[in-house]
């Protein structure tokens, strides 16, 4: 097969699972506060003194700030395994998975197609939140990616 056939396949269907992924997450109720949330920044406003009023306002009620905590919230939330596993990954596969991360990151080069999919993919759930309907699917086809890395690096499986 030609390698660009397969390069535009595979961006073709990374375009589908993001278009899926958008369609299934409720975008503004990710960035929306819950009346917990709400009291919670009112109550860190009024421990401020009231001379940095003011920074307490900008710290705890401005939009564009909340936002931003949303957004590193969303971040933090995509790349800790603690969301995956053992919700949607069991942990056998766990260490499938690690060590096919660490052949993918070191031989980058070699999948870089793969790899700048892989980090686009991490930036829109960040953006979009991993809270979808079906969950952050589209970090799936990696981990099954990882684990055939896995198997093919480390097993009998290896060409020589």
């Amino acid at each position: 097969m030609n390698r660009t056939f397969v390069k535009i396949t595979l961006l073709f269907v990374f375009l589908i699972i993001v278009i899926f992924q958008i369609k299934t997450t409720n975008i503004k109720t990710a960035y929306q506060f819950t009346p917990f949330q709400i009291d919670q920044q009112i109550q860190r406003m009024n421990l401020y003194p009231p001379r940095l009023a003011k920074f307490g306002y900008l710290m705890e009620v401005k939009k564009q700030i909340q936002i931003i905590r949303t957004i590193i919230y969303n971040f933090f939330n995509v790349v800790s395994f603690t969301e995956y596993f053992p919700k949607r990954v069991p942990y056998v596969l766990s260490p499938f998975i690690f060590v096919g991360l660490y052949y993918f990151i070191k031989k980058r080069k070699k999948w870089n197609y793969i790899f700048w999919s892989f980090i686009a993919s991490i930036l829109v759930l960040t953006v979009v939140g991993p809270y979808a309907k079906y969950g952050p699917f589209l970090m799936y086809p990696f981990f099954i990616f990882f684990i055939y890395i896995c198997l093919q690096e480390v097993t009998i499986f290896r060409k020589k």
